[in-house]
């Protein structure tokens, strides 16, 4: 059964690669993508973070081309956001002020999907 429904999905790339690195799975949004096709037609494809220092945290830094065609062909629009200090980046607040701005601006979406490896961004639902 095809839904009307309109969904915004938003990654936190960061994480994910983390999250897919810990678990042995290849990173990759396909079958994720897929899955949500289900729901409905996904309509935002938004990813956020710094691809240079999550994958050299995971030893692959070799890998930064692959990920960034992955992204291409599954239609994502990458934001790069270094690091500006050895703590933390600004990529989660970037994408919870995008998430709200979509709510927000573009009432036609009428689900959000929000891939990530923690819980960041509980106070946003």
């Amino acid at each position: 059964m095809q839904s009307n429904d309109q969904i915004a999905v938003f990654l936190d790339i960061e994480n994910f690669i983390g999250f897919s690195n810990d678990l042995k799975l290849p990173i990759d949004l396909a079958e994720i993508l897929e899955k949500l096709k289900e729901e409905g037609r996904l309509i935002i494809r938004r990813s956020f973070g710094d691809l240079n220092r999550s994958l050299e945290g995971i030893g692959q830094p070799k890998q930064l081309l692959n990920i960034r065609r992955m992204l291409r062909d599954n239609l994502f629009i990458h934001e790069d956001m270094p690091y500006k200090n050895a703590v933390k980046n600004s990529a989660d607040m970037r994408m919870t002020v995008e998430m709200l701005y979509t709510a927000f601006t573009i009432p036609s979406i009428t689900k959000f999907a929000v891939i990530t490896g923690d819980s960041d961004y509980v106070p946003v639902f």
